[in-house]
């Protein structure tokens, strides 16, 4: 395991992040992307080419943690199968410049595992992505 941890792809030092699953502490996660995405779409009305409003759709949560062969074990001997759970990922991380700042991640949902292998890790990854609930970003402490 490497002394960083990717949040949506920034590097943050291991000392600076703290990942907890349903309020348990775990170390041996690799990596968390999560975020929010909602469709938008332009409307033409007639004679134009240009827009004239937008639509704004449903938003989507979603949520992927690469995690070590220990971890999963100690997850699944705390909650379970991973793939029929639904839990809460708290994400606590201090920014370069700033105060400690908390993302959670409510109602996540596991939809798939992956094994992850590569010639420059140490050790192989468990990726599992999934659905999730309103993610609450950036409460300060």
């Amino acid at each position: 395991m490497g002394l960083n941890t990717r949040i949506n792809g920034k590097i943050h030092k291991w000392s600076d992040v703290t990942i907890a699953i349903d309020g348990k502490t775990y170390r041996g996660v690799q990596s968390i992307e999560y975020g929010v995405k909602q469709t938008k779409t332009n409307s033409y009305g007639h004679g134009t080419d240009d827009p004239v409003e937008r639509f704004h759709g449903r938003r989507e949560y979603s949520c992927k943690l690469g995690l070590s062969l220990t971890t999963v074990q100690q997850i699944l001997e705390a909650v379970g199968d991973l793939l029929n759970q639904v839990v809460t990922v708290t994400v606590t991380f201090k920014p370069h410049v700033g105060k400690l700042v908390t993302d959670v991640i409510n109602d996540f949902e596991f939809t798939e595992m992956m094994r992850k292998f590569s010639n420059a890790a140490q050790e192989q990854v468990y990726e599992y992505a999934g659905v999730c609930g309103v993610i609450e970003f950036g409460t300060s402490a």
